[in-house]
């Protein structure tokens, strides 16, 4: 049926105009449209209280770095009911889940517009004198990607080497057994010295460190620096020099039977700059933030 009478010219002449808009839109960069996932691991510093104005702006500075960093998920260590309370409060966007309120604990905050929550659990170390233990989050990110966040703080301090590393294998033991189709990601301030990494038989096969996949670059190694962050006023250098560790730590193991991407793209510390207001960092430990593209 014809409705409309159109010569044979004028579609030869509309036709490359159309196709070529058809071809400009197929060929679109995809590199726009990729889009990333966004982890922060931060151990906010509890025992800095005495002041409970320049404790709740340290807290604030939190805050602030998270509201414009914008990650899809935050591992917190050394929470306490009064942090919480701040964090809950101004990032509304999140859900939260918190290993225990007892003393100071972890929590992970997750993006409630794009983290579906199955399941999460808090596994006690049956090895801790300071209450420590495991806090994981199972969760599908984006309706299509099976994630397993998991975050701790290690026993503290010297003496405690014996405990840390075996709470240490505990963790790598639950990356290597979770199902191979989901990512696992784990960390947090594990109070960690390579040689105990050694003592605890090193990084499974499969499980990645990030700092190291992402290049060990050295402005980026001490996660707890003295040298730079005057939080604790370390006016008595041990033997000389002031401690610098990397005590904070991220590791990735990924999914081996889904065809979906998520490489690391992206490795930096968070939280470097002073509160002018109150001439005090976040915490006296930097945060960590990593990227993935997906």
């Amino acid at each position: 049926m014809n409705y409309l009478r159109i010569s044979q010219q004028v579609i030869k002449q509309l036709l490359p105009k159309k196709s070529a808009r058809l071809s400009s839109l197929s060929e679109k960069p995809t590199s726009n449209l990729k889009k990333s996932f966004k982890l922060i691991s931060w151990n906010i510093d509890a025992f800095d209280t005495c002041n409970p104005k320049l404790f709740n702006e340290r807290i604030n500075g939190v805050v602030n770095i998270i509201k414009q960093e914008k990650p899809d998920a935050i591992f917190f260590q050394e929470v306490i009911s009064t942090s919480l309370d701040i964090l809950k409060t101004h990032l509304c966007d999140y859900d939260f889940y918190v290993g225990d309120l007892k003393n100071y604990f972890v929590t992970i905050f997750t993006r409630r517009d794009v983290f579906q929550i199955q399941n999460h659990s808090v596994l006690s170390y049956p090895w801790t004198t300071m209450n420590r233990n495991l806090l994981i989050v199972n969760g599908i990110y984006k309706n299509s990607i099976e994630i397993d966040l998991m975050t701790s703080h290690l026993e503290s301090c010297d003496a405690a080497v014996k405990e840390r590393t075996q709470q240490l294998k505990f963790c790598f033991q639950k990356m290597i057994n979770a199902p191979k189709n989901r990512i696992v990601l784990f960390g947090g301030d594990l109070n960690l010295h390579d040689h105990e990494l050694q003592q605890a038989g090193n990084i499974p096969a499969g499980i990645h460190d990030l700092w190291i996949e992402m290049g060990k670059k050295e402005e980026y190694t001490y996660t707890w620096d003295m040298q730079t962050n005057t939080n604790l006023n370390l006016s008595f250098p041990r033997n000389g020099f002031l401690p610098r560790h990397r005590f904070d730590r991220l590791y990735f193991r990924p999914a081996t039977t889904s065809t979906i991407d998520f490489k690391p793209i992206s490795f930096k510390l968070q939280g470097r700059e002073m509160i002018q207001s109150i001439q005090r960092f976040c915490s006296d430990h930097w945060a960590i933030q990593v990227e993935f593209q997906i």
